[in-house]
């Protein structure tokens, strides 16, 4: 379970999210497309052209994967948060799945702020969701949904499916 630790020590401990599920798949002659190598300063990733296209290809076998047994038909009945790699992944994602302009929210901000930070770009748009979910007084953390979905892209092109149920919001 993941928890939100408020610094108020009245509030209790509230559960956010629990996860149900989790999977990794790598895109089959994907090789090249997220490069990591070790350098002087740490790790340099190096990105192809056709890394958007990639994985707008292959999302929607991924999350078909994840929530095909807890029955999920229509991607706009799960909350998002995306490893914010760049615009066009996000774009490219919201026009496969038939996603509502909305969705991609928490990881579009993330995105305009901070830029592509890794895969913690991923968690920096968990807590915008979930903050934006308590903001605008929503029923749980995740937008007022049950089910959703944490996407992140690492080297070669694996992409990480990860399934959340999210708690209400007392």
């Amino acid at each position: 379970m993941i928890y939100f630790n408020s610094t108020d020590t009245t509030v209790n401990r509230l559960p956010l999210l629990q996860i149900i599920s989790a999977a990794q798949t790598k895109i089959v002659d994907s090789d090249e497309i997220i490069v990591a190598k070790v350098c002087e300063m740490g790790m340099e990733y190096y990105l192809s052209r056709d890394l958007p296209k990639l994985v707008t290809n292959n999302i929607d076998q991924c999350l078909l994967e994840m929530f095909e047994p807890f029955g999920v038909d229509d991607w706009n009945k799960l909350f998002y948060t995306v490893h914010t790699v760049a615009p066009a992944i996000l774009k490219g994602m919201e026009e496969k799945l038939g996603l509502t302009s909305e969705k991609l929210g928490a990881s579009l901000y993330v995105l305009s702020e901070y830029r592509n930070m890794g895969s913690a770009s991923a968690l920096f748009a968990l807590d915008a969701l979930r903050r934006k979910s308590m903001d605008d007084g929503k029923s749980t953390t995740g937008e007022g949904l049950e089910l959703g979905v944490l996407l992140g892209f690492g080297p070669s092109l694996t992409v990480e499916t990860v399934g959340l149920w999210s708690f209400a919001l007392e």
